[in-house]
């Protein structure tokens, strides 16, 4: 039976020191050792007021080697002012053979770590998987207005791959 993700919209009124020091790393380089350090994109994310979170439990396959949409995981929301977007997605994730690349994508921009030049890897080469992996985007300067995120999806070799349903979180302004 397939269920309809759920919607929620929380206001929180949580100290702007929360979200104060928040960067990601995008490794341009399948190799992290000290030859070759990760790319940091260091941003300072103010005033994150809203949150608003997209659950579903229900499973999704694909085999695409290229990003297609996770069904489900998408939101419409509006920010006031300009700034930065925060996204945590999360799934139990099956992957045997393969590697499992997941991105996010802001209207029709992907935010960071995004899947470009170098492998966004969420999770990969396992037959299942009770728990949850899990990975946080940074969409930097998001100009206020309303706006499209979305979480995305590939396997590395087109074996199929599999979600055990997932939560997509996004703080915004």
């Amino acid at each position: 039976m397939l269920r309809k993700p759920k919607v929620s919209r929380v206001v929180l009124t949580m100290c702007a020191a929360l979200f104060a020091a928040a960067s990601s790393a995008k490794a341009e380089s399948g190799d992290p050792s000290p030859g070759h350090p990760p790319e940091v994109t260091s941003v300072t994310c103010k005033d994150l007021k809203r949150i608003e979170v997209v659950n579903s439990n229900t499973s999704s396959i694909t085999a695409s080697t290229d990003y297609t949409d996770v069904p489900g995981a998408g939101l419409t929301f509006v920010t006031k002012r300009q700034g930065c977007v925060l996204v945590t997605f999360s799934a139990p994730v099956s992957a045997p053979k393969t590697f499992v690349l997941v991105q996010i994508v802001l209207s029709a921009l992907t935010c960071l770590p995004s899947g470009g030049s170098s492998a966004n890897i969420f999770a990969g080469q396992s037959t299942g998987n009770e728990y949850a992996d899990s990975m946080t985007y940074l969409c930097p300067d998001v100009f206020p207005g309303k706006h499209l995120i979305r979480a995305q999806w590939k396997s590395t070799n087109g074996v199929s791959s599999g979600l055990d349903g997932f939560t997509m979180t996004v703080a915004h302004r």
